[in-house]
């Protein structure tokens, strides 16, 4: 059970568009100390949304709904193994893929997503079914946040796209870690995150695509080699 909060949801609040970057920052930091609290204490969300965080009265957001939360320390027999739980818009690739032994980077994902759709006015995926969200959260990159409103920060797309790393080891190592990171954004110190390379995002893409990547390169090389022997003739001629 829970304290009555009087106020709206983060997602009603973003009816009308994006929030101000700077008031997004405020927020997700927030919900990252928030949920720092809760995974020192050996609790696990997974299922951080805009709809699930609540803005009382006095502007403060109020993280809500640990109906999926799980202990890290124990086996809940409540989830049966497979089962995909969560909203897909905001799951992180693991948990859509239905494994069990999430952690808490899990929410790290989460609180990306809700930074990314509190800059943008949308989710990083959304497809016409929940289906087509999960495939695109296991197999996309998301479009950076940047491409969507030119006026958001570098450092705040950043650290969003850095919590939406497929990989949980490439993700903030941990709320409070996010968090710091928000901080460090709002007073204008220099982050410890860095965007991520375009060599970088050719490897990740090439790992999850490896049949389109082999093919791809021998189409280059074909190219490459096609280009050369023209080239090797019209100097002879």
């Amino acid at each position: 059970s829970m304290s009555y909060v009087e106020g709206v949801s983060l997602a009603h609040k973003l009816a009308d568009g994006p929030l101000p970057p700077r008031e997004a920052a405020e927020i997700v930091k927030k919900v990252c100390e928030a949920m720092a609290y809760a995974h020192d204490r050996g609790v696990i969300h997974r299922d951080l949304k805009p709809a699930n965080i609540l803005i009382d009265r006095n502007g403060q957001p109020k993280v809500t709904d640990f109906g999926l939360a799980k202990k890290t320390e124990t086996d809940s027999h409540l989830t049966g193994t497979g089962q995909i739980l969560g909203t897909p818009a905001y799951m992180p690739p693991e948990q859509a893929s239905g494994k069990t032994d999430v952690g808490p980077r899990a929410d790290v994902y989460s609180l990306g997503a809700i930074l990314y759709c509190l800059l943008t006015g949308r989710p990083p995926f959304q497809a016409a079914s929940p289906m087509d969200t999960l495939l695109q959260v296991l197999d996309r990159d998301p479009v950076a946040p940047l491409q969507l409103n030119e006026d958001i920060p570098r450092d705040l797309d950043t650290i969003s796209l850095k919590c939406l790393a497929k990989s949980p080891d490439r993700r903030a190592a941990s709320a409070r870690d996010v968090a710091c990171e928000l901080q460090r954004c709002l007073t204008g110190e220099p982050i410890d995150a860095r965007p991520i390379r375009l060599d970088e995002r050719i490897m990740k893409w090439a790992k999850r695509r490896p049949d389109i990547a082999t093919l791809s390169f021998a189409i280059m090389c074909l190219i490459a080699a096609g280009f050369g022997g023209v080239t090797w003739q019209w100097r002879n001629a």
